[in-house]
């Protein structure tokens, strides 16, 4: 029988903690930017709205809004669930690509209370390589997408491209946040939050 998540964060939390005490031994200062669910949520769902506006509005522009008629809102459906599992995998290859231990600092899993697929990585991981791994979901299911939907009329993609960039407002509301606290000129790493939304930097 698997680990609980419970038994699964407190491994992960007893080896961040040897991790962060190694880290301010050299240096570091340890600056937590995570935040509790409820205001992920929030904000996640205000971040999501600006792009998808976006997207919705040119579409209207350029192919008139009686189009979203044609929209098969049962197979965009279909594909967004698919898709969630999709933009774990993304974030995973990308941040196993960026980090030293590579795939083996990734660790995947689901919240069976809230049934949320999540990726982890177990590894700091640079500013340009943490926003990378973290944005592009985003950017290949959303604005990708959404591109495509511009370009080709098809209300379809559009409204495909609408689901993953709310799907994507907490990755969009954590990179806001990393660039807030960001000083150009300072050594910063960055490491997922062992059990709460965000991240934490260590920087020197």
């Amino acid at each position: 029988m698997g680990k609980s998540q419970k038994e699964i964060v407190a491994v992960r939390k007893e080896r961040i903690d040897r991790l962060i005490a190694e880290m301010t031994g050299q240096g570091y200062e340890l600056e937590d930017l995570s935040v509790d669910g409820n205001t992920a949520n929030k904000m996640a769902l205000l971040t999501g709205v600006i792009p998808s506006a976006v997207f919705v509005l040119l579409f209207g522009l350029l192919h008139g809004w009686e189009k979203f008629k044609d929209a098969d809102l049962l197979l965009i459906l279909v594909v967004f669930l698919i898709s969630i599992i999709v933009h774990e995998g993304i974030h995973g290859l990308f941040f196993g690509l960026f980090a030293k231990n590579h795939f083996k600092s990734i660790e995947f899993g689901m919240i069976w209370k809230s049934m949320n697929p999540y990726c982890y990585c177990g590894e700091p991981l640079s500013r340009k390589h943490y926003l990378t791994g973290l944005l592009m979901p985003g950017i290949i299911l959303g604005c990708c997408t959404g591109m495509l939907g511009l370009i080709t009329g098809n209300a379809s993609l559009i409204l495909f491209s609408v689901f993953s960039l709310f799907a994507a407002g907490g990755d969009i509301y954590i990179a806001w946040m990393i660039m807030k606290t960001s000083k150009k000129g300072r050594e910063e790493k960055y490491l997922d939050h062992p059990d709460k939304p965000g991240v934490m930097m260590l920087h020197r």
